[in-house]
């Protein structure tokens, strides 16, 4: 019986189609991530020539047509139905030409294709996870130079009459940008060592426990009915809060640590998975 011919290199093949694979899929990465990120941060610049429709939609579809092609998906029935309520609405109203809804929805649709929940796998998961986290340091970058532009070289700083937009197109663009970042800055700082200190966490928390009520309802209430009633209700408040922290705080400190949450909402939907899996 003759024994099989010996091909020199033979046995190198698979490992070039591997550094190939490897290659083609860091490729795509770079890509996903510049399409799905860059080019959003790219948008809101105001000193800069801001990218036209066509590229940016142009780009996006590209990036649908990646997720598509990425492997087996799991597709979200319940987008699906929202992109047909869509539609229908703009069948059954009347809009004017000058909102476009048709393209608008096309390029909703492509967005929802390439980094929105309708199309599922592992390897979409990890390029939106990786475009998501240069996104939130890109609106990190952005409010602090906004901000130090303000103090620093205040006759750079954009305005649009008297909105201060900072280095954005737009003044309704800096405050969401600059909480995002913040929050961003937050969690990640949890994540490497679960410690804020006692002045960020005060902040932390006041500002998502009564930020609108204080920037809003309690001058309200102070114009409306004198400075006794705000003044006993700023009394309260205190009180409320110092109980709130010596009763619940250290329990919801302890609860997090053993489910592994940094946040309420996390904690809550782990809690709740426990139930049901019981």
């Amino acid at each position: 019986m003759n024994s099989p011919t010996y091909l020199p290199g033979i046995d190198q093949i698979p490992r070039r189609r591997d550094k190939v694979k490897k290659a083609t899929n860091g490729t795509a990465l770079f890509l996903a991530v510049v399409i799905s990120a860059l080019l959003p941060l790219w948008r809101t610049l105001n000193f800069v020539p801001s990218p036209s429709n066509t590229l940016y939609y142009g780009a996006f579809g590209v990036l649908a047509v990646m997720s598509l092609l990425t492997g087996r998906n799991r597709v979200q029935w319940s987008v699906v139905w929202l992109l047909c309520w869509c539609a229908a609405s703009i069948m059954l109203n009347t809009f004017s030409a000058y909102f476009t809804p048709w393209p608008r929805l096309m390029g909703l649709a492509l967005i929802i294709v390439a980094v929105g929940p309708l199309l599922g796998n592992h390897k979409l998961l990890a390029w939106r996870q990786k475009a998501l986290t240069f996104l939130l340091w890109g609106c990190v970058v952005i409010a602090v130079v906004s901000f130090v532009m303000y103090y620093v070289a205040r006759p750079l700083t954009m305005y649009r009459g008297f909105l201060f937009m900072g280095i954005t197109g737009n003044s309704m663009l800096i405050s969401p940008m600059a909480y995002i970042g913040a929050l961003f800055l937050i969690q990640w700082t949890m994540r490497r060592n679960r410690s804020l200190g006692p002045w960020v966490t005060a902040f932390s928390a006041e500002a998502s426990d009564m930020s609108g009520y204080l920037l809003m309802g309690l001058p309200g209430l102070a114009y409306w009915t004198g400075l006794a009633d705000a003044g006993w209700t700023c009394i309260g408040l205190a009180i409320g809060t110092y109980l709130n922290f010596l009763i619940v705080s250290k329990r919801l400190r302890r609860y997090s640590i053993a489910v592994n949450a940094f946040t309420a909402t996390c904690g809550i939907i782990r809690f709740t998975r426990r139930i049901i899996s019981a």
